[in-house]
């Protein structure tokens, strides 16, 4: 099992982070397509089962994920579940500390980025019609 000291030692050589405190690493993804996702991994201690790492990345906002969408993709997916952070939807994913293998770090990390980022895209509500507006015009 590393220790936490070990896991951000790992992520400082390979990920390089923006933004660190003593319990968090905030990591910038950029991808081949100029898209960019900021991932969180975080020590998470008094959590019930724990400790933990939780790899969180921002999907969007309660404006732009209904519930129910929220719920079905927590029912389909095997790995990470989205979850309500304030008014931020998150997709996150929990890794047992005691488990973990800094390889599943990895993992969790290319995951968590890659389809926080589609599903931002996908999720996206498109912009209003102007026909909505016309009636302010008449």
């Amino acid at each position: 099992m590393p220790t936490w000291d070990e896991i951000r030692r790992y992520v400082r050589k390979h990920y390089h982070p923006i933004a660190e405190t003593e319990t968090s690493l905030t990591l910038q993804c950029v991808f081949p397509d100029g898209a960019r996702q900021t991932v969180l991994v975080s020590h998470l201690t008094h959590r019930s089962g724990g400790p933990f790492v939780e790899v969180a990345s921002a999907v969007g906002d309660t404006r732009s994920l209904a519930a129910a969408d929220a719920l079905a993709y927590n029912d389909r997916v095997s790995t990470g579940t989205l979850v309500l952070v304030g008014e931020l939807i998150c997709l996150r994913q929990l890794l047992k500390l005691e488990d973990l293998r800094l390889g599943d770090l990895d993992h969790a990390l290319t995951y968590v980025a890659s389809e926080a980022t589609r599903l931002r895209r996908v999720s996206r509500r498109p912009p209003v019609s102007p026909e909505l507006f016309w009636y302010l015009a008449s």
